[in-house]
């Protein structure tokens, strides 16, 4: 396949997001998958969902657009947020204001919000890039081709804490459905490591348990040749 192939898929792909977006007729709310928020709330203990409406919403407490998180006092609060899409920067810019603020974000890198917001801010301590596309939940009304498509733009999750960073941000790779991380890109201020294994051995692990190739932590064990005590530990993330 010819590399000009390649660039046709990728403009397609951005070109069904962009005709997703709100600015192009479609919504700006897609539910975050359950998975994920389950495991970082295990991870932050989140105190509020700071973008969500009545059919959405992943915590008992809540801010719609109605009554405006942006307008709200986030401090005291350990705040999760998928924003909408076309107010990432306005989002991302409260950020700070929370004791913590854990946000599902595009990976708009070129936006010169995200170097303002997200690479040049001190209180910015973890960015965590997804590995393949998160699969959010259409909103109402919003038809997909298939059911559960992955997004066809990069996300991350960006972590915000009240005090400054005293080192570089963190950077790590995890797998988009279960936020396992897989690469340590750069340990920023924290020290050890939060993987043991490689992350083709975890990718191995997430891919075999999903797609329902084995039935039994024994039958991993024999395929991964890892411990079963070690396949428990992961597997109850998934």
């Amino acid at each position: 396949m010819s590399p000009h192939c390649f660039t046709l898929r990728a403009g397609e792909c951005w070109m069904r997001y962009a005709q997703n977006g709100k600015k192009h007729g479609g919504s700006d709310e897609w539910r975050t998958p359950r998975r994920v928020y389950e495991n970082l709330h295990r991870e932050f203990t989140f105190t509020v969902d700071a973008a969500a409406s009545e059919e959405n919403a992943l915590h008992s407490t809540y801010w719609t657009a109605e009554t405006d998180a942006l307008s709200q006092c986030w401090e005291g609060h350990t705040v999760f947020c998928n924003p909408p899409y076309s107010m990432c920067g306005e989002f991302l810019a409260k950020a700070a204001a929370a004791d913590c603020c854990v946000m599902i974000v595009p990976a708009r890198t070129q936006a010169t919000y995200f170097l303002d917001h997200v690479f040049a801010n001190p209180h910015c301590h973890e960015i965590r890039w997804c590995h393949r596309g998160m699969r959010f939940i259409p909103a109402s009304g919003v038809t997909q081709t298939r059911q559960f498509n992955r997004a066809p733009l990069p996300v991350c999750v960006v972590v915000y804490r009240k005090e400054s960073r005293t080192g570089e941000v963190r950077q790590t790779s995890i797998c988009a459905d279960t936020l396992l991380p897989l690469h340590v890109i750069n340990a920023g201020s924290r020290r050890g490591r939060p993987t043991v294994y490689d992350w083709k051995t975890l990718d191995q692990i997430i891919r075999l348990w999903d797609n329902r190739e084995v039935q039994t932590i024994a039958e991993m064990a024999v395929i991964t040749g890892l411990p079963r005590s070690t396949l428990h530990r992961i597997i109850r993330r998934l």
